[in-house]
């Protein structure tokens, strides 16, 4: 029957079929963010209503991005698994601090972090289904390695900001059950850890973005070179 069938199938096409799956699924996911952001502007209810609209979305899409450190890990995708790891690991984090605390979801900063990100995945998500499916256009090529120039400066400011407005409540209500205390002289134990997420964002932002500016040309180079 079917389920014989599919069983016989190659392992490399029902990778396809499930990658094709997943990221179609991330790019609907994204674009109903994005859709929720805009919408809560777009009548005026001001940037504190975004987090209700988009936690629920957002908490699930995000941590089904954690599939994507395995992906890298079988070797279904080719992708460095240190890099994914990190950048996933990341925005997971981030996306329990809002959970968490407040006041790093109530402010424009938040909204500003839900465009960024959600914008640079539908693209990439989109990409990456299209380039599966055999579909290759090259606006949709153009916007994959272009858009990261704006959307990845702002999204990292975003994650960073988050981070650091975090720290009044963190100090006030803790975490985890853990309640602040103090480290040295002015410095508290949880106002140390986040200053400690946002120095490791210093060394990887050039590095990420140089990756990705190496990249844009790699994939856009022969193109403008024919123009």
């Amino acid at each position: 029957g079917t389920s014989l069938a599919f069983r016989f199938l190659p392992m490399t096409r029902i990778s396809e079929v499930y990658l094709i799956f997943y990221n179609l699924l991330q790019t609907i996911g994204w674009t109903c963010i994005l859709y929720y952001v805009v919408l809560n502007y777009v009548e005026d209810q001001g940037p504190g209503r975004v987090w209700p609209k988009v936690s629920s979305l957002l908490i699930f899409f995000q941590n089904l991005a954690v599939l994507e450190v395995l992906h890298a890990l079988v070797g279904i995708v080719r992708a460095p698994v240190v890099t994914t790891f990190i950048q996933v690991l990341s925005r997971v984090a981030v996306t329990y601090v809002c959970m968490q605390v407040p006041p790093c979801r109530e402010g424009y900063i938040f909204s500003l972090l839900m465009v960024s990100w959600s914008v640079i995945e539908i693209v990439r998500y989109s990409f990456y289904a299209s380039n599966l499916m055999g579909v290759n256009i090259y606006i949709h090529k153009w916007l994959r390695y272009t858009l990261f120039i704006v959307l990845y400066p702002s999204g990292v400011f975003s994650e960073i900001a988050t981070l650091y407005f975090a720290i009044p409540y963190l100090q006030q209500h803790g975490l985890f059950g853990i309640a602040d205390f103090p480290v040295y002289a002015t410095i508290t134990m949880w106002a140390l850890a986040v200053y400690t997420l946002i120095f490791l964002y210093l060394p990887g932002f050039p590095v990420m973005f140089g990756h990705m500016v190496t990249q844009r040309k790699k994939q856009l180079g022969a193109k403008q070179k024919q123009k």
